[in-house]
């Protein structure tokens, strides 16, 4: 397995929350006044709702198959083997055997590390929309790699429990963070057109001017 294959390791989610939290407020900022103000209250709301909440990783605990293939494994290390030089790779034919667990959600998440972790990084590689933890074995003695993936998926499950609820958490506020958010914005614009008001002279009327608007459809995330 390559030492760069980790989980829960590239990120730190609290960061990846709290620019999730930016991102949200900074497209809220940076949308059209005069299309803020003009478009349904509820239908914004929802739309920076459903854009911005984090899509939880979910592992398909019953969908997890094997699949196998040869591989010459460097064995130059087992001491248990009579190998005259070790300091070079002395290989023989084995066999790789790879757990593939298929999950849905944001990737992003499967690399962001909780602030509840275990001390050695979880080796694992994603790809396809499935985890995929190897192993290599030179006998077909299956009792050490069924133990070694039991383990490993035991660790998955509970790093991703920490990932989960921190990113649940977030979503069950998102609401309010939108809909005050939004308000703030449109006090601050209608306090714009309160200033210009009272200035005493008519306001440029420009092309787009008031009109009724709909928000845009959230394009769906993939994996």
């Amino acid at each position: 397995m390559r030492n760069r294959d980790y989980l829960f390791n590239d990120y730190d989610l609290r960061s990846v929350i709290e620019a999730q939290e930016t991102a949200t407020y900074s497209e809220i900022d940076s949308m059209d006044g005069n299309r803020l103000l003009n478009t349904d209250p509820d239908d914004l709301v929802k739309y920076f709702t459903e854009k911005f909440k984090l899509d939880v990783p979910i592992i398909q605990e019953d969908k997890i198959y094997v699949d196998q293939n040869e591989e010459q494994v460097d064995v130059s290390q087992d001491w248990q083997r009579g190998i005259f030089d070790r300091s070079k790779p002395f290989y023989i034919s084995g066999t790789k055997i790879s757990f593939c667990i298929p999950f849905t959600g944001d990737i992003d998440l499967l690399k962001s590390q909780p602030s509840s972790h275990f001390m050695n990084p979880i080796q694992a590689i994603i790809k396809n929309s499935e985890i995929i933890c190897e192993y290599t074995a030179t006998d077909h003695n299956p009792d050490p790699i069924k133990s070694q993936f039991d383990q490993k998926l035991t660790q998955i499950k509970t790093t991703l429990q920490g990932v989960s609820n921190a990113a649940v958490e977030f979503n069950s506020r998102l609401l309010d963070l939108v809909k005050q958010h939004i308000e703030s914005r449109k006090q601050k614009l209608l306090k714009d057109q309160g200033l210009v008001a009272s200035l005493g002279f008519p306001m440029k009327m420009r092309d787009d001017s008031p009109q009724t608007y709909v928000v845009p459809l959230v394009p769906k995330k993939l994996n």
